[in-house]
């Protein structure tokens, strides 16, 4: 008569072939969705201009397309640094698109541009990065407080540490009203 040890043995050995897991591949990964040539989780990159850091990005997960020269993000930071190393403001967004080649990027979804150290925030829907200009882009409505001022207007153009901000077509100005926290 076996003993017990050896039954349970016998049946754990055997329990692994029973209770099979089925096999998923990696179409089945919500990561995998697109049709990238490569998906990274953690994307951190710095932006450069000779030789000089003007820019870190941060994103949750990035896309690769080596045919368009792009990489799709979710989750998107960028911080951009002033000629002496400083963060001067923070750019968040849900999703974005990053040309490697230029330096551009679009910015989509809940846009908001935050100085770092000065009561000044951008709100928009979208803009872009045109690395060439040093400049932040925007076709459509945006709301910019600053200090106790807010403007409001369907496009603009900025620095990206909002000391020219430009805008075409301001619907509102509004003094006396504090940036939120």
């Amino acid at each position: 008569m076996p003993r017990l040890s050896q039954v349970l043995a016998l049946l754990m050995l055997g329990l692994p072939l029973g209770c099979r897991q089925p096999e998923s591949s990696a179409s089945d990964d919500p990561l995998f969705a697109f049709d990238a040539d490569q998906v990274m989780v953690g994307l951190q990159h710095v932006l450069t201009s000779d030789g000089v850091r003007i820019a870190r990005l941060r994103a949750d997960t990035a896309y690769f397309y080596s045919a368009k020269s792009e990489i799709a993000l979710r989750g998107l930071e960028l911080d951009f640094f002033s000629p002496g190393g400083v963060v001067q403001s923070v750019l968040r967004a849900r999703s974005g698109v990053y040309n490697p080649a230029t330096g551009d990027m679009r910015a989509e979804g809940a846009v908001e541009v935050r100085d770092a150290s000065r009561d000044r925030r951008l709100e928009t829907e979208s803009l872009r990065y045109d690395a060439g200009q040093d400049q932040l882009i925007g076709t459509s409505s945006f709301v910019f407080y600053r200090g106790a001022t807010t403007t409001r207007g369907s496009s603009f153009e900025a620095d990206p540490a909002m000391d020219n901000v430009r805008t075409t077509q301001a619907s509102l100005v509004a003094p006396g009203v504090a940036v939120p926290k």
